[in-house]
């Protein structure tokens, strides 16, 4: 807020000072863009077109705090425009503080000491007793903190300036560490997040080397925050937007159809091929953003076998969910139903998830509902969850007109982004370590067979599967159950207990 002439004429010669110092710096002054072009010429006149919407988020930042997580290759520009944005934000803010995390010491030095020479170089007030590559200030007691994972982080607080994470893992041995993952996480959480204070914003970068790492973990659960995702892949299909395979050696690329994502800096189709060869486990994860298993495959066992009677609740308190995955994705293979009642008992290591309804067929929207999914809410007393984004937003109110009996409601737009990998990847694990309980087969029941929703599972890549529909049912309503109703009333979520004595209520 300016401070009007009687005010400024109350201040001291050398307050007014600094105050005009500030005001200018804060309200006149070059765009980010402009800062780029005037101090890094060598980037060119012209924004790539990769980056354009980061850096409207970085501009952006100094009005409004932003939360962003934003995915690329290597090489593809990260660190130098989180360097020049750092140090455009002291310039322009040069009261904020703000953090710098990496993996690595070394590249933390790295980072800090080219932003503080680029600052200087532009002209942000760098104070001489506060001048430590890794903890530099202004002369208004802003300035920037730069730490490796684990480092030392608290004791300030990040004051409408930003919070930068780049690249939080090492490298493929520390991503495929689950021992590393949770602790690099547990710091983002404990240590750099509750640096934020009112008006901070926060970008998470890197390049992605498993489903399950910060990236994808906040991807999956953004934490109370309303987030945007940026997924810049390597190479694209020009009429879906979707990330592309290329085939074994690449030869599948076609320049016709297929974009490049930064082909004026050699990126293009040709470097692409070379890439590809190199293995799909890699392209897929460095390159285009999308990690997969190393054999494409994310339910890897066996599931745990139970006898299923009754309502198959067995005596316990339980936490229970339907949900329904319709027909009617672009795929004309998906022309599939899929609908079941999953339940789930404990927290943490000790949560348990159980299959206890599952229904799959070919079948028009109103038979499907008529002939099961309505009998599965009504046995159990449960309100439906259903997909309604995209193609899909008329959903609930397509099925309130077929029956207006039943309770419907969305699935929770955070629990529908990403691409399908990500959002299988908590209940693939409770499944791969034994706590995802399927029923056993009745071999007196000729239509009591679980063989196929294992098998679908079993065959899940998440990449285009010709059927993913019990599958995607089954993600989310563990991922409904396992968030203890992250962003959803959980009183639209079902309990059961051993006193219901065999009814249910929702």
């Amino acid at each position: 807020m300016a401070l009007t002439p009687a005010e400024l004429a109350r201040l001291s010669p050398a307050d007014q000072e600094r105050y005009r110092t500030l005001y200018e710096a804060q309200h006149g002054g070059l765009s980010f863009v402009d800062f780029v072009h005037q101090h890094s010429p060598e980037l060119g006149r012209v924004v790539p077109r990769h980056l354009r919407r980061l850096y409207a988020l970085f501009q952006e930042s100094r009005i409004r705090p932003v939360h962003v997580t934003c995915s690329m290759p290597p090489r593809f520009g990260k660190s130098t425009s989180l360097r020049q944005y750092l140090a455009w934000r002291l310039l322009r803010d040069p009261a904020c503080l703000n953090f710098y995390v990496t993996f690595g010491d070394s590249l933390a030095t790295d980072f800090s000491y080219k932003t503080r020479k680029l600052a200087r170089k532009a002209g942000v007030p760098i104070a001489d007793d506060r001048a430590n590559v890794h903890d530099w200030a202004t002369t208004f007691d802003g300035g920037l903190k730069s730490t490796s994972v684990g480092g030392d982080i608290t004791g300030r607080g990040c004051n409408s300036g930003a919070i930068v994470n780049d690249d939080m893992l090492k490298g493929r041995i520390a991503a495929e560490s689950r021992l590393i993952r949770d602790k690099t996480f547990e710091y983002l959480l404990d240590d750099v997040m509750t640096r934020m204070e009112r008006g901070a914003s926060n970008f998470l970068v890197g390049t992605r080397w498993h489903l399950d790492d910060p990236l994808g973990r906040i991807m999956r659960d953004g934490l109370g925050e309303t987030w945007e995702h940026i997924k810049l892949a390597a190479v694209v299909d020009a009429r879906t937007g979707e990330p592309v395979d290329g085939g074994a050696r690449g030869q599948d690329f076609d320049p016709d159809i297929h974009i490049a994502l930064w082909p004026e800096a050699g990126y293009d189709i040709e470097w692409a091929r070379k890439q590809r060869a190199k293995g799909a486990y890699r392209w897929w994860s460095l390159y285009q953003q999308e990690p997969r298993p190393r054999d494409s495959k994310l339910f890897q066992d066996e599931p745990q076998r139970y006898k299923l009677e009754g309502l198959g609740l067995d005596g316990q308190a339980w936490r229970l969910a339907l949900v329904w995955d319709p027909a009617g994705t672009k795929k004309t293979s998906s022309d599939y139903q899929a609908a079941g009642v999953m339940g789930m008992i404990g927290i943490g290591e000790n949560e348990r998830a159980r299959i206890l309804r599952n229904k799959r067929a070919q079948a028009s929207v109103p038979a499907f509902l008529r002939e099961h999914v309505k009998p599965m809410a009504k046995e159990y007393g449960l309100p439906i969850y259903v997909e309604a984004v995209g193609g899909f937003s008329a959903m609930p109110d397509v099925i309130r007109a077929l029956d207006g009996e039943v309770q419907v409601f969305p699935l929770p737009a955070a629990f529908t982004k990403g691409g399908k990998m990500e959002g299988a990847t908590p209940y693939a694990d409770a499944w791969n370590q034994a706590r995802v309980e399927v029923p056993l087969s009745d071999p007196d029941d000729p239509l009591d067979d679980w063989h196929d929703f294992i098998e679908e599972h079993r065959e899940f890549t998440g990449l285009d599967d010709p059927h993913d529909d019990q599958v995607d049912w089954a993600r989310h309503a563990f991922n409904l159950l396992h968030r203890g109703g992250g962003g959803i009333d959980t009183n639209q979520v079902g309990t059961w207990a051993p006193s219901d004595a065999g009814t249910y209520d929702e």
